[in-house]
């Protein structure tokens, strides 16, 4: 089962995500803050981050730029309310592979989900 990591520091943002996650059937982990999603990372497999950008003391872009200097590659999907044109180019140019803004629709994270994690050949509907 491919294992996704949310980073949220909004316990209700974890759980709808997390609830949207699962019925699309892969396992949820959460994190609070970019900190301890960064030490997950480095402690377990994680097949995909889903991550927030405005969290205290470590936000997601700081988050995008410790995975490339610590060269973890993994699939991110970005998940903001920020929807300046400038932040969405910036996560993209760090790597993100979705651009997500909150409030996410179901489709919307299963369709993100299914093209950072499968391959187009495995693609399956959305629940």
């Amino acid at each position: 089962m491919n294992r996704v990591l949310i980073v949220d520091d909004s316990l209700l943002q974890q759980k709808v995500l997390s609830a949207i996650v699962e019925d699309e059937g892969y396992e949820a982990l959460t994190a609070g803050s970019g900190s301890d999603a960064l030490e997950m990372l480095e402690a377990q497999h994680i097949d995909c981050l889903i991550l927030d950008l405005l969290m205290p003391e470590m936000g997601g872009m700081q988050v995008l730029e410790a995975l490339q200097t610590r060269n973890l590659q993994l699939p991110v999907i970005v998940v903001s309310a920020d929807i300046q044109e400038w932040v969405r180019t910036s996560c993209l140019e760090l790597g993100v592979k979705e651009f997500l803004t909150k409030p996410v629709k179901q489709e919307g994270l299963c369709a993100a989900l299914k093209n950072a994690i499968l391959d187009p050949e495995e693609h399956a509907p959305c629940h």
